[in-house]
């Protein structure tokens, strides 16, 4: 629902050439028609399940951007 776009600390070099900004580029209707099938499959609010589904991929791509992959994610 979202992407890190950018270069991971673990990447970076101190003596490195800047790269531009990093960040982190949520997917609006991605994010809404997701909670919107959910909301009528459970019975929950769109709004909270927007909150909730915002914040797990604000998290996610933080973790790519201290480094970690796929499978370092799902352990957490």
């Amino acid at each position: 629902m979202g992407i890190f776009k950018g270069t991971p600390r673990t990447m970076r070099s101190f003596f490195g050439v800047d790269t531009g900004p990093n960040r982190i580029v949520l997917y609006q209707k991605n994010i809404e028609a997701h909670a919107e099938n959910v909301a009528a499959e459970e019975g929950r609010s769109v709004e909270g399940i927007i909150r909730e589904e915002v914040l797990l991929t604000v998290l996610h791509e933080f973790g790519h951007y201290f480094g970690l992959d796929e499978e370092a994610l799902k352990d957490l």
